[in-house]
């Protein structure tokens, strides 16, 4: 009797912990965090060192720059929020930033050159984040609809004629799988920084490079993501949206990004059947490509954006 109620014990106990490490797994993955966690995060990361003051200098700076605070609804009713820095220009960049970041940290620096060369961006918080609403995130099945508000807001309240928009990590991969859906002639290009292809294999693969037998917890973490955020790790698929995508397509990779390799870039741009360049910046880690790459990678960016003008 007493070896049955320790195998119990230490069964139920096994399972307790399972349970909490799938938990804390779904929540590290899917669920919000606040801005002084993320800069925290940010302040600690090794990559962002080489980085971190000039990306906080810009921050500030582009958070003191006149600009529009804009607000719009999304398709389940969340309060999404972007901040739109007007240059008079005939172009427009809509900027989607990625999991559990700052907008104006991923994309701080390219909207000020922006601006400086006469187009106009739009940097967005996208759902679950900083000043929009949203309890969970949803790696791009809701985000890729919020792209396609965001688009039809510029579109229809801005003088823009020439209108970009530009993923990095999860906001690649909305915008990827957002640009099937989107017709307008305005839309004249995308650009995808950084992005994975499904969620499957960025979770499979990011609890693989921590150690983790990803057998064990993915089941249960996919099934807290389909009850909680009502998604399946197949709602996102970036190769099948960008193999439909009718605009140019700029493609953005660092070569020592550990987060999404590069595998992830190749099975996305060898799924892109229209018009595409590719920007590899060596040396430079995930979401750093733009800030890494200095003047060189931003005149291609450029130059690509007023190719397509």
């Amino acid at each position: 009797m007493i070896a049955i109620i320790v195998v119990g014990v230490v069964l139920l106990s096994f399972l307790i912990s399972h349970l909490f490490v799938i938990r804390y797994i779904f929540l590290r993955f899917y669920g919000r965090k606040s801005v002084k966690s993320i800069e925290e995060d940010v302040l600690k990361d090794p990559k962002y060192a080489p980085y971190i003051d000039e990306m906080n200098e810009v921050r500030n700076e582009l958070l003191q720059k006149e600009h529009q605070l804009i607000h719009i609804k999304s398709f389940d009713g969340l309060d999404l929020a972007g901040r739109y820095y007007d240059v008079g220009g005939d172009s427009t960049v809509i900027m989607f930033h990625g999991v559990h970041t700052i907008a104006l940290y991923n994309f701080g620096i390219v909207t000020k050159k922006l601006l400086e060369n006469g187009i106009n961006a739009l940097v967005v918080d996208q759902r679950a984040h900083d000043m929009s609403e949203g309890k969970y995130l949803s790696y791009g099945k809701n985000e890729q609809k919020d792209v396609q508000s965001w688009f039809e807001y510029v579109e229809q309240n801005t003088s823009a004629k020439n209108i970009f928009l530009y993923g990095i990590s999860m906001g690649g991969a909305s915008v990827a799988c957002a640009s099937k859906n989107i017709k307008s002639t305005k839309f004249k290009g995308l650009i995808v920084d950084s992005a994975y292809t499904t969620v499957g294999k960025l979770i499979n693969h990011l609890i693989s490079s921590q150690k983790i037998p990803s057998f064990l917890f993915l089941g249960g973490v996919n099934f807290l993501a389909k009850h909680l955020v009502k998604m399946n790790d197949t709602d996102v698929n970036a190769p099948e949206a960008l193999s439909q995508c009718s605009v140019p397509v700029l493609f953005i990779h660092g070569t020592t990004d550990v987060v999404v390799t590069t595998d992830f870039l190749m099975d996305n741009y060898n799924a892109c059947h229209s018009s595409k360049e590719e920007l590899l910046v060596e040396g430079a880690g995930h979401t750093l490509a733009m800030i890494a790459g200095g003047e060189e990678a931003f005149n291609k960016f450029i130059n690509f954006l007023r190719s397509n003008i």
